[in-house]
């Protein structure tokens, strides 16, 4: 009997089923120190649609490969309708990849995952996502010697062979830029923000925590607005902006969150966290007995950190002010005491963005692919 004989695709239709779904990445990254467990409890929620909003407007099936009766790979398609509304296409997606280097499981799931979205009216299949382009997304690249920074993918080279000789084509890069204290040019900052400031009669603050639920919907609202035309973007509704917050709050550093201000309208803003995968590696994806308490302990120790968010409002783009966040960021960071930040990600074309990055110091050492197959 061939592996392909013993080899099942099977929809996740129990709570037994789930777990192996979310544990099966410990079996295909066993003895790589570079990879990040996330919590099972945490991962376990993601897939609840109880708790996700994402569920509230999507469609989603999980399959699980087995063979000989173990998990060996791991797949989701869904359909989100928001992002075809907003879009006014037929795309699905695909997303929690994981398996085993065997290129005919990973065929099958693929199968799977396009035959389900075909079955509901999609012409595309797009991904890895996890679930948007505001979450986890992309298959690594290049950049395969470095661990990943927070909600960021870490993924094997030949899931990029993988994809390709299923016939996935490239859909968008991403990039990831390091900004160190060695690296960062202060002098190219203080005349980047002197300038821009003199220009511009602007206030720069960080986050009113005293307002934080009036300061949080702001900024949702602007990040909506400033985003809407970037490519693959799906508006985040309210529940699934507040669920984001409520994950991050408690990682929050207020010093870290910029915001701009000209004539009393938010224009722009930069959110940056301590990155917590080292924390996540001591812990090892469990919170009990003893997870917490290394997590705690790794995370007061961090000294790198990750802009997870600039946005500018598109009647002030191309006025300076995504340059004025990234120096302005980056030097919040180093006097908070990070002696280094990834700032990730950036569409690969996006020059209003790289241009500013690269300008104070900052390389790219990271670059993840997205890719799409026609159904």
């Amino acid at each position: 009997m061939t592996a392909d004989e013993t080899l099942k695709i099977l929809p996740v239709e129990d709570k037994r089923m789930l777990r192996s779904f979310v544990k099966l990445p410990r079996k295909v990254y066993r003895g790589n120190h570079l990879w990040v467990p996330p919590f099972i409890r945490n991962e376990l929620l993601r897939f609840s649609p109880k708790k996700n909003p994402f569920f509230d407007h999507s469609e989603v099936q999980l399959f699980l490969a087995t063979g000989d009766r173990r998990p060996v790979g791991r797949i989701a398609a869904f359909v989100n309708r928001n992002h075809n509304q907003f879009h006014k296409d037929r795309t699905g997606f695909f997303g929690f990849f994981e398996c085993v280097p065997d290129f005919s499981t990973a065929r099958q799931l693929f199968d799977a995952a396009g035959h389900w979205l075909k079955e509901r009216g999609m012409n595309c299949m797009r991904g890895p996502m996890n679930f948007s382009t505001n979450e986890v997304c992309g298959f690594l690249l290049e950049g395969f010697d470095k661990p990943p920074a927070t909600m960021m993918p870490y993924t094997p080279r030949y899931y990029l062979d993988f994809a390709e000789r299923h016939g996935f084509r490239k859909s968008r890069d991403l990039y990831a830029y390091l900004i160190t204290e060695e690296s960062l040019d202060i002098g190219k900052y203080e005349r980047l923000a002197r300038l821009i400031k003199e220009r511009e009669n602007l206030t720069l603050r960080t986050i009113d925590t005293k307002k934080w639920g009036q300061e949080t919907r702001k900024i949702r609202e602007m990040y909506n607005a400033s985003w809407s035309g970037n490519w693959g973007f799906v508006p985040m509704t309210e529940a699934e902006f507040d669920h984001l917050v409520r994950q991050l709050r408690p990682i929050v550093d207020p010093r870290l969150v910029l915001m701009v201000e000209i004539k009393g309208i938010l224009s722009g803003f930069a959110l940056s966290i301590p990155d917590i995968s080292p924390a996540l590696q001591r812990a090892n994806g469990r919170l009990f007995p003893f997870g917490l308490f290394r997590f705690s302990l790794a995370l007061r120790k961090s000294k790198q950190a990750r802009v997870v968010l600039l946005a500018v409002r598109p009647e002030f783009q191309k006025r300076g002010l995504a340059g004025l966040l990234i120096a302005e960021t980056t030097h919040a960071l180093m006097k908070a005491g990070y002696t280094a930040a990834e700032m990730s990600w950036t569409l690969e074309e996006n020059v209003l963005i790289k241009k500013p990055i690269e300008r104070i110091g900052g390389r790219r050492y990271k670059q993840y692919r997205i890719y799409e197959i026609p159904l």
